[in-house]
């Protein structure tokens, strides 16, 4: 939520906001970060806490003015004019702004969710097929596919209306789908190791498996 609401404001070409956000906590290009552990140090209730707790400040925003120059372009002693503008920054309203987004973001995975379990169905259904004709499962052709398709979500308050999608939807889908992968397989470890001595082969092949491919998935 916090990352689609700077990516937001950079449309917008609010970059100031973005910037006093990311400076709260020392982050850089927050926008264009992709994974699950940039919150690291807070929860994400307590992150807006710390931000309503936050006073309000202004931003001082000094602009060169436009139009012709007075005197020479060559004189030494002339100085460039500029203008002042304030921004106010109201952390009780980013707060709201970005409930806002992570709101929809989460009625969107509600629904991503379903095309999480079509895509497990799809890998299977792959899997069964590349290995009707091939037991020793040699040289199998698996089908490659991206991103499945994302339906639009329908407003609650308008019976025959769609929210227009967060603007980085694909992505979310993507950590949607990591996280939902990861979970599972923390499941199946555990339930590995509570079955005892009978599953402990698989669970230490599986654990081995898993932590091999774990930096790069």
């Amino acid at each position: 939520a916090l990352q689609s609401f700077c990516f937001l404001c950079e449309q917008c070409r609010d970059v100031h906001t973005v910037g006093w956000l990311e400076s709260l906590q020392n982050y850089t290009r927050l926008a264009e970060y992709h994974g699950l552990g940039a919150l690291v140090n807070t929860t994400w209730d307590g992150y807006f806490m710390d931000l309503m707790k936050t006073p309000g400040v202004e931003i001082i925003l000094e602009v060169k003015r436009r139009g012709p120059q007075r005197g020479s372009k060559n004189n030494p002693f002339l100085k460039d004019d500029y203008d002042e503008y304030i921004i106010p920054i109201d952390p009780t309203g980013l707060s709201s702004r970005i409930l806002s987004v992570r709101e929809q973001i989460s009625r969107e995975m509600v629904q991503d969710l379903m095309a999480v379990k079509n895509n497990g169905d799809h890998i299977l259904e792959t899997y069964i097929a590349s290995i009707r004709d091939n037991k020793e499962r040699e040289n199998l052709a698996l089908e490659n596919f991206g991103t499945f398709h994302l339906d639009y979500v329908q407003d609650p308050n308008d019976e025959h209306g769609y929210l227009t999608p967060s603007p980085l939807r694909k992505a979310n889908f993507d950590l949607l789908t990591l996280i939902a992968t990861q979970e599972s397989v923390h499941r199946l470890l555990r339930d590995y190791k509570e079955a005892g001595s009978s599953e402990e082969t698989t669970h230490d092949w599986f654990r081995s498996f898993y932590f091999e491919r774990v930096e790069c998935h």
